[in-house]
């Protein structure tokens, strides 16, 4: 009976001492661990240019509490940082455009740890504004009846781009621009004049405006079609030098502008008159045209009909 109690008394006391010794199957770690295993997730980081950011906490193995610290910093110009107590890592708002890896050392008061290259910050450019728009040559010249386009603007920003005429010129919808190129193309029937083209240009960051960014001239065509006394000059003489070259005194003296002969004759002293404005008298001078097309008639061959 003593032997009994004996073995009872011995199984109860190794009882005992399992349950208040170790977990053989996942032993608690050494008391003296050192920093070990450290892992951000994700293990980078992408920025715009002007925007800050931050990682993640990361997990390691290790006696806790545990510090940290940038062990080999790039040339971030102190906008880089890590908070020393949680590990996460920052970026500021002026860091430059580049891409910088991270090496950190993690502490503890059984030792530390580098972990070499263990974190990416890399910062782009993003989306910058239009700015600096120009054309090369800045001003397009034409006459009536001739197409032109200009060429492509140059322009900084980030593209794609689209392009619009902001002020439109009074061209009666014959200059345009391609939404997509920034070309300003005028067309055949545009009215002669001269006309200041504002283009504006906008990406996904922004839209800027840009006065009187292209000048466009448009100078009067030259007619094929030949000038004749009946169709063009006796209307337009007969219009403006009725009163003396018709029935008046200057007619009876064979300066009667109804009659091509006359008119044949005199057509120096008409085109020299005329322009330099001293005939007809009064107000009733001819303009710039007119007296071009006189001497178109003499160019095309004093032609009657």
């Amino acid at each position: 009976m003593k032997k009994v109690s004996i073995y009872i008394l011995l199984i109860i006391s190794a009882l005992w001492v399992f349950s208040c010794g170790s977990d053989p199957v996942n032993p608690p770690p050494p008391a003296d661990e050192k920093p070990s295993l450290l892992l951000y997730s994700p293990a980078s980081l992408e920025l715009a240019f002007g925007k800050a950011g931050a990682s993640a906490s990361p997990t390691i193995k290790g006696k806790l509490p545990m510090s940290y610290a940038l062990s080999a910093s790039p040339d971030g110009k102190g906008q880089l940082t890590i908070n020393s107590s949680t590990g996460v890592i920052s970026a500021t708002d002026k860091l430059e455009v580049g891409t910088y890896q991270l090496s950190v050392t993690a502490s503890n008061s059984a030792g530390s740890a580098t972990f070499d290259k263990i974190f990416t910050i890399t910062v782009t450019k993003g989306t910058e504004a239009p700015s600096a728009l120009s054309y090369s040559p800045n001003s397009l010249e034409t006459t009536v009846g001739t197409a032109i386009s200009s060429v492509a603007p140059k322009l900084s920003g980030t593209s794609p781009f689209t392009f619009s005429m902001t002020s439109t010129p009074d061209a009666k919808g014959k200059i345009s621009i391609n939404t997509s190129t920034g070309v300003v193309s005028v067309a055949t029937d545009a009215a002669e004049g001269t006309y200041k083209v504002s283009v504006t240009a906008a990406n996904s960051a922004s839209s800027k405006t840009f006065a009187d960014a292209l000048r466009v001239v448009v100078k009067p065509g030259t007619s094929t079609k030949t000038t004749t006394f009946e169709a063009d000059i006796r209307p337009l003489l007969v219009g403006k030098c009725a009163s003396c070259h018709t029935t008046g005194t200057q007619g009876s003296r064979g300066q009667d502008w109804r009659k091509y002969a006359d008119t044949k004759t005199w057509v120096e002293d008409i085109i020299r008159t005329t322009a330099n404005k001293t005939m007809p008298p009064g107000t009733n001078d001819l303009t710039t045209a007119e007296v071009d097309l006189i001497r178109k008639w003499k160019t095309d061959g004093l032609k009657e009909k």
